[in-house]
């Protein structure tokens, strides 16, 4: 008799759901599903998973903390990035909402190498790529001009790119110009 006693009991503390946040050691990453009935919403609604639908930020894990909100009307889902801020100095928020290692990439001169040493930022001001120059008054001696490239070149040489020309990481020549891809 006493054997099923304990048994009863085990089951019951098994079947106990336990109220409010629990600390785990080690981030799931959103592949657990951990919202309550007061956090599922009237629905029903399971909070999102990694990759999951989510409205903001908010309804986000550690491990995919941005919510894209596509332009093409598809669902919101959780992502890595949606731009630089969410990646680490060397990364950048690559098309695909994940932070992607890229070499040249900066956010300011610091990170650049010694021979391209300028850091030209994109119009979201945040991060850019190394260049070695971005005018004219930047080149000197024997390569005066300032390709659109952002290399020194010698006078008389060409400064506008072509289709196909390397423009450095998230740049394309467009139009005779290195911009933004």
């Amino acid at each position: 008799m006493r054997n099923w006693i304990w048994i009863g009991a085990a089951l019951l503390l098994a079947a106990c759901v336990v109220d409010g946040d629990v600390d785990a050691p080690e981030d799931d990453g959103g592949l657990v599903d951990d919202a309550g009935p007061e956090e599922a919403g009237d629905a029903g609604d399971a909070a999102p998973m990694m990759g999951g639908e989510c409205e903001t930020a908010d309804d986000c894990p550690v491990a995919r903390p941005a919510c894209a909100i596509p332009e093409d009307g598809a669902e919101n889902r959780c992502v890595e990035c949606t731009d630089s801020t969410f990646c680490e100095n060397t990364e950048v928020c690559g098309r695909d909402f994940e932070c992607v290692a890229t070499e040249g990439v900066c956010r300011e001169p610091f990170d650049c190498p010694a021979e391209r040493a300028l850091c030209a930022l994109f119009v979201s001001g945040e991060i850019g790529v190394c260049v070695e120059c971005t005018s004219d008054d930047e080149c000197g001696g024997d390569r005066p001009a300032c390709a659109t490239t952002g290399d020194c070149v010698p006078a008389g040489a060409p400064v506008d790119c072509e289709e196909g020309d390397p423009c450095g990481p998230l740049r394309t020549c467009v139009e005779g110009a290195c911009v933004e891809a």
